[in-house]
């Protein structure tokens, strides 16, 4: 191939069509879903006693190898709203970015979303088996299930 060839080749291709890369951002988005869905199921209880609001929007995410794509996030508060304000909200595809000791642990993670509330910032890394896991406010990677998001939204809410 030639260097000319080369060229009207690469202006000619979509840059985000790689499989490869198509594929870990479509997986992203559908475990971003389901995760999505699994917290408003897992908070059911505390809406059904008016404890809780649950707000879900959507949010656009542009990464350099896989382009812009939407994801759902959420917004969680007290339901008479003088309470913090919890926000889950995907990070990216590409996106990982856990340091300090569980770094080790986390560097097979596909994926972020962050849960948010006021200095806080906890981490939830998607795993190559499909799980997610997060990173608590008193370290340590835990799986991300509703007892584990129950302990987090605790020390978040109720300063621990």
């Amino acid at each position: 191939m030639t260097m000319k060839n080369l060229i009207d080749k690469l202006k000619e291709r979509n840059p985000y069509t790689m499989p490869r890369l198509v594929k870990r951002k479509d997986r992203y988005v559908s475990s971003v879903e389901q995760l999505m869905m699994d917290i408003q199921n897992w908070l059911d209880e505390a809406k059904k006693q008016s404890v809780m609001t649950v707000t879900e929007s959507k949010l656009n995410i542009t990464e350099p190898d896989i382009g812009t794509y939407q994801v759902p996030c959420l917004q969680i508060s007290t339901s008479d709203r003088t309470g913090p304000i919890v926000k889950i909200e995907p990070k990216g595809a590409m996106n990982v970015g856990i340091v300090g000791k569980e770094s080790r642990d986390s560097r097979n993670l596909r994926g972020r979303v962050e849960l948010s509330c006021g200095p806080y910032i906890i981490p939830f890394g998607l795993a190559p088996d499909g799980s997610w896991k997060a990173v608590t406010v008193r370290g340590g990677l835990r799986d991300l299930d509703e007892q584990t998001f129950s302990d987090i939204l605790g020390e978040v809410l109720l300063d621990g």
